[in-house]
C-alpha cells in the first residue's frame, strides 16, 4: 500500500507539470493541447486519492494524528511547527479543482487576471518544493522533484522574453516590457 501512497501523488505533480505545458508551452496559439485539461484533471484526482490513502495508512483516519506529525516535520525542518500546516495541503487540492473549473470555463475565450494567476501558480510552487523537494523521503524523490519543478518553471515562461501570463485557454500573451497584448 505504500506503493499506492507515493504513486499516486508522483503521478499527479507529473501531471500537474505535463498539463501546465500543454497549456503553454505546447499550446497552439492560445488553445493547449488537447490532452492537458485532463491530465490536469486526472493529476487533481490523484492528489486526493494520495490524501485519502495517507489518512487512511498512515494516521487510521486520525486527523489529529496527521495534523501533529505534519506540525512535527514542518518544526524539524523550519522550526515551526504550526498544526493547521495540514490545511496548506487540503487549500492545495481544492485550488487545483477550482483552476480546473476556471480553466474549464474560460474556454470561451475569458482571459484571467496575470496577478491572480501568478499568485496561484506562486502557491503550487511553494507546496510542490515543499512536497516534492523539502519534504522528499528519498534523495531520488527530491530529483523528480527538481525535475517537475523545472518543467513547470520551463512552462510558466515563454521563449523570447514573452511571458503567457493567463493560466487558462482564453489567456492572452503579453510581451514583456511592451504592455501590449499580442
Amino acid at each position: 500500500m505504500t506503493v499506492l501512497l507515493y504513486a499516486t501523488i508522483w503521478t499527479a505533480l507529473l501531471l500537474f507539470a505535463a498539463a501546465e505545458a500543454g497549456r503553454t508551452r505546447l499550446a497552439a496559439g492560445n488553445v493547449p493541447a488537447h490532452w492537458a485539461w485532463a491530465a490536469w484533471n486526472v493529476g487533481g484526482a490523484l492528489t486526493l486519492v494520495h490524501l485519502l490513502v495517507a489518512l487512511d495508512l498512515r494516521y487510521n483516519w486520525n486527523h489529529g494524528a496527521a495534523a501533529a506529525e505534519t506540525a512535527r516535520r514542518s518544526a524539524e525542518v523550519y522550526g515551526v511547527g504550526w498544526r493547521g500546516s495540514i490545511y496548506v495541503n487540503y487549500l492545495f487540492v481544492v485550488c487545483w479543482f477550482a483552476e480546473s473549473w476556471r480553466w474549464r470555463r474560460a474556454v470561451g475565450g475569458r482571459a484571467s487576471s496575470a496577478t491572480g494567476t501568478w499568485l496561484l501558480r506562486l502557491f503550487f510552487l511553494i507546496v510542490i518544493v515543499n512536497g516534492a523537494i523539502v519534504f522528499a523521503v528519498h534523495d531520488a524523490g527530491r530529483v523528480a522533484g527538481v525535475l517537475i519543478v523545472a518543467v513547470l518553471l520551463w512552462s510558466w515562461t515563454a521563449p523570447g522574453g514573452v511571458s503567457r501570463l493567463g493560466s487558462n485557454a482564453g489567456h492572452a500573451y503579453i510581451k514583456s516590457g511592451t504592455g501590449k497584448v499580442s
